[in-house]
């Protein structure tokens, strides 16, 4: 009998010993006991609902670790499954994603078809498909500019504990399309307790007292990037995505750094403009391939 079940207090301790068998990816067991432990209590609640074990009668034979990184979307840290080669695998895999609310986006940056680990290439047999290529971007050789906004314009420091309605507000105005469901406080408190969030680092561009624009920094392996910049519809073509850029390199600069990266889709040409013509370079494109978890 099998049964996927959310992290919890009860089966902690297993998590951490599947973890700790990991071996092609022993570096997770520090990393999850780094972030998940130094958590408040209500951060740890939002937490374990990023992880899912899968339990054979008393014992546990896999998990799947994802971050939520938008509304529906989850970005997959690990998948693992130990089981004998005679198991129907693509339907246990498979039952990983079903465990969360449906329509709900699960991505993976790059499948190695031909020298990847046997769970990326059973991710392919399970439905995942290439959707779009992602292009990973810097900027170098950063320089201070002093922002002339004039009268109307101005930049608000978003305040942890009193801003997160607004993000929620703004960024769904900005992204919001027929596939995107909307984000919610519950995303912004959940993304506050990543390790890759910083504070003081995301400001709303505002038009007189109207929150039209937004965007942060994010402290990654890598470096600082640049992410969820954007202006709402009737505010665009007015240059503004250029200052919140500025700001951006700006704040990168006190924070001691000379460079700063971003990504962003292939097919989004507009913004590719607004990248290039502000400096950033294409460092190199991947394949994101991507599972939505319709109804069975």
């Amino acid at each position: 009998m099998y049964k996927y079940e959310f992290l919890n207090l009860k089966n902690l301790k297993n998590l951490k010993e599947l973890i700790a068998k990991d071996i092609i990816h022993s570096h997770l067991e520090k990393k999850f006991i780094d972030e998940y432990e130094e958590l408040s209590f209500i951060y740890k609640l939002f937490y374990r609902k990023n992880i899912v074990l899968l339990k054979m009668n008393k014992e546990y034979i896999g998990y799947m670790w994802v971050v939520r990184y938008e509304e529906n979307k989850y970005k997959i840290n690990r998948i693992m499954l130990n089981v004998e080669n005679n198991i129907d695998s693509v339907s246990l895999y498979r039952g990983f994603f079903y465990k969360f609310p449906k329509d709900r986006y699960f991505e993976i940056d790059e499948i190695d078809l031909e020298e990847g680990l046997k769970e990326e290439k059973m991710l392919i047999k399970v439905g995942f498909t290439e959707v779009e290529s992602v292009c990973n971007m810097k900027k170098s050789d950063l320089k201070y500019c002093d922002l002339d906004l004039g009268e109307e314009l101005s930049f608000k420091s978003f305040v942890k504990g009193v801003d997160e309605e607004l993000r929620c507000n703004i960024q769904n105005d900005i992204f919001r399309n027929k596939n995107r469901i909307d984000l919610d406080i519950q995303d912004i408190i959940l993304e506050e307790s990543q390790d890759y969030y910083l504070e003081d680092t995301s400001f709303f561009l505002m038009f007189n007292n109207e929150a039209i624009g937004y965007g942060q920094l994010i402290l990654e392996e890598k470096g600082l990037f640049i992410v969820n910049l954007g202006i709402i519809e009737k505010f665009r073509g007015n240059g503004y995505s250029k200052l919140i850029i500025q700001k951006m390199i700006n704040v990168a600069l006190d924070m001691g750094h000379s460079e700063v990266y971003l990504k962003c889709s292939g097919n989004n040409y507009p913004a590719l403009k607004v990248y290039k013509d502000s400096g950033f370079e294409v460092m190199k494109n991947d394949k994101k391939f991507s599972f939505q978890n319709k109804k069975r």
